[in-house]
């Protein structure tokens, strides 16, 4: 079974929104331009013979979906806006998808110093205050915070009273900026980051390491730039085994018993840093269970 779809819409901000400020007001909630969404999805079940002792099934599903904003009349944010944007934040810019992921060229660190370096014009900088406010097409564009393609694997294996189930999610297509060090916010102690213990150092270790050395006082538009910068944006594919479970039917007695785990772990992600791409923090707990079911 198949379905494709492709719509033309509204954009409806679910940000504040600058408006005339005669009107009495200084934002509003409105439509403020035109996405173009398209994609498709399916789904294909397998199933063995009913009537065998030996049974199994097995479902796949596949979705693709893109939005692309093909007319926007909202305000324009600041290039920084954009850089720190991520899948919590809509922020329309037009030709590109929702939810945009920019980053700001990332030239490496200053092998005298250790400060990260961008590119401004086409040359190597330190200013950091132009590179904050750089034009926006200056910026690295990757894609979307959102996966365009997703879907699951379902299966079932039993043998008589004996049933096995599982479920597989994956996500694919899309960019997440992973957390780093800040030294203003770890100064004042209201951030710290393990980045921290890779950070430059001596002269030679721009070779193995993309972490700037720390300074004091901070500078906040260095912690910035860099915290925005292409180094720390990593694709947030991802394949995550969901949920198994194991039941058990008794014969002559109308009793079921079951366990199950449910958030098992990932099976694959695309990033080298061993970073879950779906939770910045804390990941979901596994979930441990088991039942009895009597039927009267």
């Amino acid at each position: 079974m198949a379905n494709q779809t492709e719509s033309t819409g509204p954009l409806t901000s679910v940000i504040d929104n600058q408006i005339d400020p005669t009107t009495g007001f200084g934002n509003a909630y409105r439509n403020i331009g035109v996405i173009n969404g398209r994609g498709w999805d399916a789904k294909l079940s397998i199933a063995s013979n009913p009537n065998s002792s030996l049974k199994w099934n097995t479902t796949f599903g596949f979705s693709y979906s893109k939005s692309v904003v093909k007319d926007y009349n909202g305000a324009i944010n600041t290039t920084m806006n954009y850089a720190e944007s991520g899948p919590q934040i809509l922020n329309p810019i037009l030709d590109k998808e929702l939810y945009p992921v920019f980053a700001y060229r990332f030239e490496g660190l200053d092998p005298q110093n250790g400060d990260p370096q961008g590119s401004y014009k086409g040359e190597v900088s330190k200013d950091y205050q132009k590179l904050l406010n750089d034009s926006l097409q200056n910026l690295h564009y990757y894609g979307s915070a959102l996966p365009s393609h997703y879907g699951f694997l379902r299966g079932m294996l039993g043998w008589k009273k004996l049933q096995f189930t599982f479920s597989i999610n994956y996500k694919f297509g899309h960019y997440f900026k992973k957390r780093t060090v800040g030294y203003a916010g770890m100064f004042n102690g209201t951030a710290g980051h393990g980045d921290f213990y890779q950070r430059w150092q001596n002269p030679g270790d721009e070779k193995w390491t993309n972490i700037p050395s720390m300074i004091y006082p901070a500078n906040t538009s260095r912690d910035n730039f860099y915290k925005y910068a292409e180094t720390n944006v990593l694709k947030g594919d991802v394949i995550r085994l969901q949920d198994l479970r194991l039941s058990y039917s008794f014969a002559k007695i109308p009793i079921q018993v079951n366990a199950s785990v449910n958030n098992v772990g990932i099976l694959w992600k695309a990033n080298k840093k061993g970073l879950d791409p779906d939770y910045f923090s804390t990941p979901p707990s596994r979930i441990y269970s088991f039942g009895i079911n009597v039927n009267f």
